[in-house]
C-alpha cells in the first residue's frame, strides 16, 4: 500500500489517493495483478491517470539489446519478445487508454507530459513498455480498479493461448 500526496502552497502534506496492488501467481507462466486507487481527500480527484511501466528484459542480460515490443490497439494487447524463445503479452481490463514503446531511460510521464506516445512498435534494441489507462473523475471515498494479467509462452500463440485461463483464474482468486 503507498499514497500519493499533494504538497499545500503552506508546504503542509495531504494525502489523496491510496493504491493498493495484488500480484497473484502459482507456479503458472502469468502473473495476475489487480490496481486499486481509493481517494481518501475530502475532495474528488478531477483525473485520474494510471500508469504501468515495464522492462521486461527478454533473455537476460546478455540480450537486453534486442527485444523487440509491439501493442495492438484493437485488442489491447502489449506483446514482447526477442530471439529467446520467451513472448511476453500484457493485457488488461479497462483496455489501455495510451501505450508507448521506447528505449528505457526515454520513457517518461510528468507534470506536463501525462500521455503516452501511442507508437505500435520498435525493436530490436533495449526496449521498455508501458500502458496507460484514463480513469476520469474519483469521488471522496470511492475506489476505481485496473485489472492485468501478464503472460508469458515459449511462442505468441502459447502467450496468447494462456489469457483466457488467467481470466478464468482472475476472477477466482481477485475478485474475491
Amino acid at each position: 500500500m503507498s499514497r500519493i500526496v499533494q504538497v499545500s502552497g503552506n508546504g503542509q502534506t495531504v494525502p489523496i489517493a491510496m493504491f493498493d496492488i495484488a500480484l497473484w501467481t502459482f507456479n503458472r507462466p502469468f502473473l495476475l495483478m489487480r490496481h486499486r486507487t481509493t481517494n481518501i481527500s475530502d475532495s474528488p480527484l478531477e483525473d485520474l491517470r494510471i500508469y504501468n511501466l515495464m522492462d521486461f528484459d527478454i533473455g537476460g542480460p546478455p540480450s537486453y539489446r534486442d527485444d523487440t515490443a509491439r501493442f495492438d490497439p484493437e485488442t489491447g494487447v502489449m506483446q514482447v519478445w526477442d530471439e529467446t524463445p520467451l513472448h511476453v503479452k500484457l493485457v488488461s481490463r479497462p483496455k489501455p487508454a495510451g501505450w508507448e514503446i521506447s528505449p528505457p531511460l526515454k520513457l517518461k510521464v510528468t507534470d506536463t507530459y501525462r500521455d503516452l506516445k501511442n507508437n505500435l512498435e520498435l525493436g530490436p534494441r533495449d526496449v521498455a513498455v508501458a500502458v496507460q489507462w484514463n480513469l476520469g473523475p474519483l469521488d471522496k471515498g470511492e475506489s476505481k480498479f485496473v485489472d492485468v494479467v501478464i503472460s508469458s509462452g515459449i511462442s505468441h500463440e502459447e502467450a496468447e493461448v494462456l489469457i483466457p485461463t488467467a481470466w478464468e483464474l482472475f476472477s477466482k482468486k481477485m475478485m474475491q
